[in-house]
């Protein structure tokens, strides 16, 4: 990879060598399962969990299907040419909005320097500048703002058996890890969301 230090993520395909590939590794149990959180993580949950949450940050409701679909579509014409869809990141929008961010213009502005960065590829170097305290200051308060927001004030709006639910699923993840607590919430959330749909139609027959 020494060849392509310093330069564009494109010339990553001038490395690319499928007989010096580990398959044993690639294929061991450890590998397998950092392989599905990658997929479940990452195109699955993150993309579903920032879509519904983006709604109460912009104060808007979203049409959750059509979002996705388009992130599907996305997804799929990057994967045909080799490529990867990033999904949406709700911290990078929460940060924009908290400091002022409010407008089109500023997501017009922060689009180009996003651009800037992408085609004058050498300034990605000035990130290595700024300072480790201010970085890891910025990743900590999102932390705590998103837990305050998804376990106080959820338990608020929605009552105490949601920020229970909410509470094991974050205390599995941590004393377990995050397959097992996203595999929790996804099945708790299914669960709920049938036996909410049962007592719907039955209060409809009733």
């Amino acid at each position: 990879m020494a060849e392509v230090v310093g330069e564009p993520a494109s010339a990553l395909w001038r490395s690319l060598s499928p007989s010096l590939v580990r398959w044993d590794v690639l294929f061991s149990a450890a590998a397998l399962k950092q392989l599905v959180c990658a997929a479940l993580f990452g195109p699955l949950v993150n993309t579903v969990l920032n879509y519904v949450l983006y709604g109460p940050l912009i104060r808007q409701k979203l049409d959750l299907k059509t979002e996705l679909r388009s992130h599907a579509l996305g997804t799929a014409a990057a994967a045909a040419v080799g490529g990867y869809s990033s999904y949406l990141g709700l911290s990078d929008s929460a940060i924009h909005r908290k400091i002022g961010g409010l407008d089109r213009f500023s997501c017009y502005f922060a689009a180009a320097v996003s651009a800037l960065f992408l085609c004058a590829y050498p300034l990605c170097g000035l990130v290595g500048y700024l300072p480790t305290l201010a970085i890891a200051g910025i990743c900590v308060y999102v932390g705590c703002d998103f837990l305050y927001d998804n376990l106080v004030e959820a338990t608020r709006a929605n009552g105490a058996r949601a920020g229970l639910a909410t509470a094991t699923v974050l205390a599995v993840c941590v004393w377990k890890d995050m397959l097992h607590g996203s595999l929790l919430g996804i099945a708790g959330a299914q669960a709920c969301g049938w036996w909410q749909r049962r007592q719907q139609r039955r209060a409809d027959k009733e």
